[in-house]
């Protein structure tokens, strides 16, 4: 387990990568925290920045909504299965519902953001974007928002 600062400053528990798989990953660099790591890394191949996109998307839905990204994910095999088998990825509707009730187009900005986080490299959407590239659009979401 692994202490986490969220929501209130409120610090909880979340599960960390353990077992055969998980410990095979975090020889070649991988592990962490299970509901927020990249399917390549749950894949068992070295963690690289565009993991930590994805993970920063993760963080970044959750600081939003102050929910866990893809509920409580507990066991590695179960990570597995959500994210690499089953391409799962937090839901963005009801929150894309209540950012468009307020007209807040740099925050549908960054949903956008996230969803381009949590690509998987392997679909037609393409590779995830780069530190530089995240600091870009952010940069001209607040811009826009100002």
């Amino acid at each position: 387990m692994r202490a986490s600062i969220s929501g209130g400053n409120v610090s909880k528990a979340l599960p960390v990568a353990s077992g055969a798989g998980a410990a095979a990953g975090a020889e070649e660099g991988g592990g962490g925290t299970l509901a927020y790591m990249a399917p390549e890394v749950l894949k068992g191949t070295t963690n690289k920045p565009a993991s930590d996109v994805y993970s920063l998307g993760m963080l970044v839905f959750e600081g939003l909504t102050l929910t866990p990204p893809l509920g409580r994910v507990e066991t590695f095999a179960r990570a597995h299965h959500l994210v690499v088998k089953e391409g799962a990825r937090p839901e963005l509707e009801e929150l894309e519902e209540m950012i468009e009730e307020e007209e807040d187009n740099a925050l549908l900005g960054v949903l956008d953001v996230l969803r381009a986080c949590w690509a998987a490299k392997w679909t037609k959407s393409g590779p995830r974007p780069t530190a530089a590239e995240l600091h870009a659009q952010l940069a001209t979401l607040v811009r826009s928002s100002s």
